[in-house]
């Protein structure tokens, strides 16, 4: 797509709408780069991509050092976000997750200042109205990474506005302040989703942002309605952590490959190649595969939370040393690979990270009843974010590189909780 960018006719690429555009243009701006300065287009990438790292490291910095969390425990945060297996893996490859780190942190950062701006009782209006179109346009270029956004932000803007009205006791004029906000936000997010969406009419019959979400969510659905062994069920819950190796030695391969990707893709894919042959519209399949959709997950409810709440679950395991198709040095991969360094990371960190989600809610539970301090307003914003996130995602299959947008947020959380429990022991004595 980036290919077809920069030689092709600008036409050709409306043609391919079934991607996000944002990185295909990053792709597309590193190809032009690299040809005005005469080196090959891979190596500018892998440059833009590691100074996108190292903007997301040090606005993570910025954030933690702003909660008033100690200098030493942020450079621990700090170092292991930029020497972490998985971030540093998802800046030497060609997929979009690296360029959410920046846009992700940037929301939160702007939607932590809007729940601080809810706490004051503003009474101005447009106070509100300017407030709503910030965050809604901070939301803009995410949905332009990943289209699942479009689910997501109205969700999460919601979840926002409601918990506002409430801090404010639900008064009239608290309730006339946030519906102003979220309407601004919800539709300064909207219009520039269906501009695209209206190209993607005009060039493909397709008001959709991408086309991929209505056969992937029957797919996954309809997997989950099949009946399951024990073993199956078993597989499944393993499948919450990265490392495959541990369902294939605890049940077998055909129970594990059950909750791979290929039998949720063949059953969508399939569904729509049979609908296709009726000769209906790609209007008219999403509309079908939809409607059946839901109606395989309302006649199977218990399988249908089930497997969301372990597909969902995938998300909070996220460090996973395998390096897969990214070439490393010898002495490197040898590294990250001995079985000692490969065990402390994904087993520790990972189990850090779930302890941190814990200590998150444990807080915010503890102190629902006091008035918030500056960082529960970054406990309760990004753990709102992250369980959108993962609410929204758990609808269909996912790998460890759906869990990639939010790992800077799990580093945030994880600092803010650090520094909400020590000023909670400091205040104790």
């Amino acid at each position: 797509m980036g290919r077809t960018i920069v030689h092709g006719p600008i036409t050709a690429y409306f043609h391919t709408l079934n991607r996000e555009p944002l990185y295909p243009l990053f792709v597309a701006l590193n190809m032009r780069l690299a040809d005005l300065v005469h080196i090959p287009y891979t190596n500018l990438i892998l440059l833009t991509q590691g100074i996108i790292l190292l903007i997301a490291q040090w606005w993570i910095a910025v954030i933690l050092r702003a909660i008033g969390l100690p200098d030493k425990i942020t450079a621990a945060l700090i170092l292991y976000f930029i020497i972490s297996p998985s971030v540093l893996r998802s800046s030497l490859i060609v997929y979009s997750e690296i360029i959410t780190y920046p846009l992700m942190i940037a929301a939160v950062a702007v939607s932590c200042k809007t729940w601080e701006f809810f706490l004051e009782n503003s009474s101005s209006l447009r106070r509100y109205a300017q407030r709503g179109i910030y965050t809604g346009l901070v939301f803009v270029p995410l949905i332009f990474v990943k289209g699942i956004f479009e689910i997501i932000t109205p969700v999460f803007l919601l979840i926002l506005s409601i918990a506002a009205m409430i801090r404010g006791n639900m008064g009239h004029k608290t309730i006339k302040a946030v519906a102003i906000f979220f309407i601004v936000a919800y539709m300064v997010f909207d219009v520039p989703v269906l501009m695209y969406k209206t190209v993607n009419k005009i060039y493909n019959g397709h008001f959709l942002f991408t086309d991929r979400g209505s056969w992937a969510l029957y797919g996954t659905a309809a997997r989950r309605a099949l009946p399951v062994t024990p073993q199956e069920h078993l597989a499944q819950m393993l499948y919450v952590f990265p490392d495959k190796t541990w369902c294939y030695q605890a049940t077998s391969a055909e129970a594990c490959e059950h909750w791979l990707y290929g039998l949720s893709d063949n059953l969508g894919m399939g569904e729509r190649s049979l609908l296709s042959e009726q000769h209906l519209s790609g209007p008219e399949i999403d509309r079908r595969l939809m409607t059946m959709s839901f109606k395989v997950m309302i006649t199977h409810p218990w399988a249908t939370l089930q497997g969301m709440f372990w597909e969902g679950s995938k998300l909070f395991f996220w460090e996973f040393p395998s390096w897969g198709s990214v070439a490393l040095p010898k002495e490197l991969r040898h590294l990250y690979q001995s079985p000692a360094v490969y065990c402390s990371i994904l087993v520790i960190v990972n189990f850090l990270n779930f302890i941190s989600i814990i200590g998150a809610i444990i807080y915010l539970l503890l102190r629902r009843s006091q008035q918030n301090q500056p960082v529960d307003t970054h406990i309760f914003v990004v753990l709102t974010f992250i369980f959108t996130y993962i609410l929204a995602h758990s609808f269909f299959f996912l790998n460890e590189r759906n869990a990639l947008p939010i790992v800077p947020l799990y580093f945030i959380l994880a600092g803010a909780v650090i520094q909400a429990w020590m000023a909670r022991g400091n205040n104790r004595i």
